[in-house]
């Protein structure tokens, strides 16, 4: 079995099958999961055939093998090493934006890898985080440029908007901290459809 995925090993270790190399690492993974059955065999052959001192070792070895993750989850159980991921506010405006807006609606939101838009209300967005497209093979900086044409809110806005047939723009922290959006200029252009707290969406149809 190890040698059935050994060819597999090899050819990510000289051929890279993504644009970001980073990611052949899940080729050799394959391997690595054959590896681990044979060793778990090994450990059985070598407590079946030993007496009580090399089974305390390997007994003692096992239950090791889980302590990352056990301690991982007691730090979290205990309030710390905690990474949030939404905010309140931003939970209830994704079930909003769920109950108002038509599915398949195209949003234009920032690029933040955890947006609330992208992450939580299923909605299509035109672009989310940049990292996830360019590893894709995608053009990533096409997109990003309409975006910050579109929140630069000038003459030109209409026509990115008209392109990805975006429906509804948000406006909020990542949108003023990473495009340098007005929140006054688009009030007075377009219709607030929701606005919960820090955020806005609004009907650029």
């Amino acid at each position: 079995m190890l040698w059935a995925f050994t060819p597999v090993f090899l050819v990510a270790n000289l051929v890279s099958f993504q644009p970001d190399p980073f990611d052949n690492v899940k080729m050799p993974v394959y391997r690595f999961l054959a590896v681990r059955i044979l060793v778990a065999a090994l450990l059985v052959t070598f407590w079946r055939g030993h007496g009580p001192v090399v089974r305390v070792l390997i007994g003692g070895m096992v239950a090791t093998m889980p302590l990352s993750g056990i301690l991982v989850n007691v730090e979290q159980a205990r309030g710390l090493d905690r990474y949030r991921w939404a905010t309140t506010e931003e939970i209830a405006l994704a079930a909003e934006l769920r109950a108002v807006t038509p599915p398949g609606s195209v949003f234009v939101v920032g690029l933040r890898h955890d947006h609330p838009i992208p992450m939580l209300s299923g909605r299509p967005v035109v672009m989310s985080f940049p990292g996830w497209i360019w590893t894709r093979g995608l053009d990533a900086a096409t997109r990003e440029a309409d975006i910050r044409a579109i929140y630069a809110l000038g003459p030109e806005t209409p026509a990115p908007l008209a392109r990805y047939d975006a429906a509804y723009v948000v406006v909020g922290p990542d949108e003023i901290n990473g495009f340098g959006a007005d929140t006054a200029a688009w009030r007075a252009r377009y219709p607030v459809v929701i606005e919960s707290g820090i955020y806005l969406v609004l009907d650029v149809r």
